[in-house]
């Protein structure tokens, strides 16, 4: 049998242990989220980087055929 005292005492203490727990996976979410977003980012960047190295291209592809035209 457990006296009321003890009682409150591991119900405290089981209290502190959920509580830094709880910090602990709020941290973790937190971390993940951040994680993905630099990925999001990182992979946005990819996109227009290759966007604007077609771009280029074509426009190189146009402009030589401008210029060959024209001689």
């Amino acid at each position: 049998m457990v006296t009321q005292g003890t009682l409150a005492i591991i119900q405290a203490a089981q209290k502190q242990t959920d509580d830094r727990q709880d910090a602990r996976l709020k941290e973790l979410e937190t971390e993940l989220a951040e994680a993905r977003k630099t990925k999001a980012q990182q992979w946005f960047a990819i996109g227009l980087s290759i966007l604007g190295i077609v771009g280029t291209i074509i426009a190189g592809v146009i402009v030589f055929n401008l210029n060959r035209g024209v001689g």
